[in-house]
Formats: C-alpha cells, structure tokens, sequence
C-alpha cells in the first residue's frame, strides 16, 4: 500500500514539473549612447554644455532636396545643443551629401558612413557658408546675440573631426563624432566677432 502510495505521488509531482512554464526573457535592445559636450573658449571665458545638464537637450534635423533619377539628390545635416533655462545654443551643420534618391529618400548607411569618413584627416572639412561644401558653426551667446563662421574670414580656422563612429539602434542610423575647432564667428552684420580656440564638440548626426 506504502509502494502504491510513493508511485501515485511521484506521477502526480512529475505532472507538475511538467506544467512548469520557464519565463524566456528577450536579449537587450541595442541603444546608442547618444552622450554629448560642448567646450571651448572664446574671448577670455570657458563656455560648456553638457547634455540633460541645465536643460540642455540635442536636437539632429537635415535638409533635402530630392531630385528625380539620374538627377543626384542632396542632404545637409544639423546637430544643434540648446538649453530650456538658457539663450545658449551650438550648432553645427555640415553638407553636402549626395545620392541617387531611386535607391530611396535618405542615403543609404553605407554611403551615410562614407559621406563622414571622408572628412577625416587628413581631408578636414573647410568652413562653408550654409554648408554647402564643408561646415558652418553658430553659436547664441547668453544675451541673444548669434554668431555664425565665415568661408571667407581672413583669420586661421580649423576644424577637424578626429573621430567617426557608425551606430544603429531601434530609433535610427547615428554618426558620433568628436570634433575639435578654432575660428571666428561673425556677428550676422558681420560688424563684431568673437574667437573660438580650444573647441571640443562630442555628439552625433542622425541619418533622417
């Protein structure tokens, strides 16, 4: 009686076992650390953002201009650091990129990857007035006043971009970068100026 008792509580434990479900938890999502400061100095006094620090937040847009095929389409690309507490801003745009847009509104990743990498040293990009053959930077000070470079300043300017990386996430195809820059931005009547020197720029462009 003691046997059939010991077997009838071992199936009906083994039917339990059976029944447990096992939880499957998914593999993590990749996300792209999208972090992002800005340093530099200009005329005597350190400037910094940081993202998420005072308010600040980084904003990526573009500008296209699709062309029918065989026709090249073209593409600027902005990042832009403001602040919600502050008049503060940086931005930076750079241009242009060129693709057949039958392949599709935006470049592809490769050729997104490609546009960047070849500015590079020793290719260092040239300043450019809107962007259209290099970059442009302007910056809000904190009274308001916006300052913008200048293709034909007749001060020494730099800028390189001593890293590229390529990433993707869920959200969209990414460039991170570290740039580093010196020059002179204009006031927009071009009648004053400020000097940047010692610019560091740690951030990312968006493929969209």
């Amino acid at each position: 009686m003691k046997l059939k008792f010991f077997f009838l509580a071992a199936a009906a434990s083994g039917v339990l076992v059976s029944c447990v479900k096992h939880e499957v938890i998914p593999p993590p999502k990749p996300e792209v650390d999208l972090s992002t400061s800005f340093v530099a100095d200009t005329n005597g006094t350190s400037i910094s953002y940081v993202n998420d620090v005072d308010g600040f937040s980084v904003e990526t847009t573009s500008f296209r201009e699709l062309q029918s095929s065989p026709q090249l389409s073209s593409i600027i690309y902005f990042n832009t650091i403001r602040s919600t507490n502050y008049s503060d801003l940086f931005k930076i745009s750079v241009g242009r990129a060129f693709w057949d847009a039958v392949e599709g509104d935006l470049p592809s990743i490769s050729q997104f990857k490609l546009f960047f990498e070849g500015m590079l040293t020793p290719n260092d990009p040239v300043y450019s007035d809107g962007a259209l053959n290099g970059i442009m930077l302007e910056w809000r000070d904190s009274e308001s006043n916006l300052w913008v470079s200048n293709e034909n300043s007749p001060e020494p300017q730099t800028f390189t971009f001593t890293s590229i990386t390529q990433e993707s996430d869920e959200e969209g195809d990414y460039i991170k970068f570290t740039a580093d820059f010196s020059c002179w931005l204009y006031s927009l009547d071009g009648l004053d100026s400020v000097h940047f020197e010692n610019g560091t720029y740690i951030s990312y462009f968006k493929n969209n």
